[in-house]
């Protein structure tokens, strides 16, 4: 909306839709009152134009005039004081209305009318898709509303992602064709510089989250099922978590063993040397049957890579992507199923499995074990409530998401416990 109308609009439309005002004596030296050439408020909230200005603005906004929080925002700009603090927007949770609001902004989207979007995914509180829509205003050269876009997510604590990770996602679902390359192009060291920062959890992906796991989620071995069809498996693993291990078992031997080809982490090629350690891990039980089925594995990490440090003394974490991204294209064209076991953080959206289906062409397949994203301070501080049974996802159930499948194991203290005790850890992770 074209600044000078929406600063009209909002002086006049919103203090007569919200609350009366009489006695009103302030001059308005708004740019509309110069453009309809009356100074005095009455006169002016009387006029012909204004009451065109309400009626347009009441037929193509309908009641999301009643939100507040931009519209009190921008009539405090436009009188230069603050009549209304800035209200919260009524965020829609009834499934039926969010559905119906949701597909209309996607529809804006398309038809390049991006304040009617944003106003749509406001009130269904999809953050996801505002990120979208900042990008897709990058692009479009409007800074200056895409830099507003990205303040409001950012009051939210939402985690802004990678561009290159939002212009995939915004050409893969058709929203729009991101023109500016550089919006698409990964730096290697902004990426290591922000590899380990949080993570999105389902909470940021999907909106209205008991309403989607309602719908959206199936049996395990429905899961399990679905899986074989799929020709790049990453399972992301917690490494401490008993119970993820025994799953991660239960998903390698639902495939085609003689298909399979396993990418495990030089530090486990290392454990199924100590057995110990792997038993009371629950890791040997996957090594065991891996060597009896005659599975071949290859390796991935740093130290496959001759090198530990590579990056301002740090883990030179895109290399080590890319490599196992083009380790697994040349797999592929092998005629081999890969299933590569690795940590949460590369297993992240925007790390490993982007890199591979930019090597390769193919989306992969994600097995979340951690869908709440909760990291190990919150777990030794007890800070964190690790179940989703209260959203409806059951013990032997997965979400869908996408491509990929989201499987609700507890993160047990105990086990964190003793992984710390294993490797002498509890000086480095301990909370003070």
């Amino acid at each position: 909306m074209n600044t000078i109308y929406k600063i009209g609009y909002l002086i006049f439309f919103f203090p007569l839709l919200l609350f009366p005002i009489s006695g009103c004596t302030l001059k308005l030296t708004t740019d509309l009152s110069k453009i309809i050439g009356i100074d005095n408020p009455e006169q002016l909230m009387g006029s012909e134009e204004a009451q065109q200005i309400a009626t347009k603005i009441g037929e193509g906004m309908g009641t999301k005039i009643m939100e507040g929080e931009i519209l009190a925002e921008d009539m405090g700009k436009g009188l230069g004081k603050v009549l209304l603090e800035p209200q919260e927007v009524a965020i829609i949770e009834d499934p039926v209305s969010v559905d119906i609001i949701e597909k209309s902004g996607i529809s804006d989207i398309k038809k390049g009318n991006f304040n009617e979007a944003i106003s749509s995914f406001k009130r269904t509180n999809n953050l996801s898709k505002l990120e979208e829509l900042a990008l897709i205003l990058f692009d479009k050269g409007d800074t200056e509303e895409a830099t507003d876009l990205h303040q409001y997510l950012i009051d939210r604590k939402w985690p802004i992602q990678p561009p290159y990770l939002v212009a995939k996602k915004i050409e893969r679902e058709g929203l729009a064709t991101i023109h500016n390359e550089f919006l698409k192009e990964i730096d290697p060291e902004h990426y290591n510089q922000n590899y380990n920062r949080r993570n999105c959890s389902i909470f940021d992906v999907i909106p209205h989250i008991d309403n989607y796991i309602r719908n959206n989620n199936i049996p395990k071995q429905k899961m399990l099922a679905r899986l074989r069809e799929s020709p790049i498996i990453i399972l992301a693993d917690a490494y401490f978590v008993v119970k993820q291990h025994e799953i991660i078992l239960e998903i390698i031997k639902s495939l085609d063993q003689g298909n399979l080809s396993i990418g495990l982490e030089s530090q486990l090629q290392k454990l199924k040397f100590n057995e110990g350690k792997a038993d009371k891990l629950n890791y040997l039980p996957i090594f065991t049957f891996i060597e009896e089925k005659k599975i071949p594995t290859f390796t991935h990490g740093t130290e496959s890579e001759g090198e530990a440090n590579s990056v301002s003394s740090t883990i030179d974490f895109f290399k080590w992507d890319k490599s196992l991204a083009e380790k697994t294209n040349d797999l592929l064209k092998e005629d081999k199923q890969i299933v590569i076991i690795i940590g949460d953080t590369h297993a992240s959206p925007n790390h490993l499995p982007f890199l591979i289906e930019e090597t390769s062409g193919i989306n992969p397949t994600l097995v979340i074990q951690n869908p709440l994203n909760i990291s190990i301070e919150q777990i030794l501080e007890g800070s964190c409530d690790q179940q989703l049974t209260a959203y409806g996802l059951r013990e032997n159930m997965a979400i869908t998401i996408g491509n990929d499948f989201y499987i609700n194991t507890g993160l047990p203290l105990e086990d964190l416990e003793q992984y710390i005790k294993l490797f002498n850890l509890d000086n480095s992770l301990r909370v003070e």
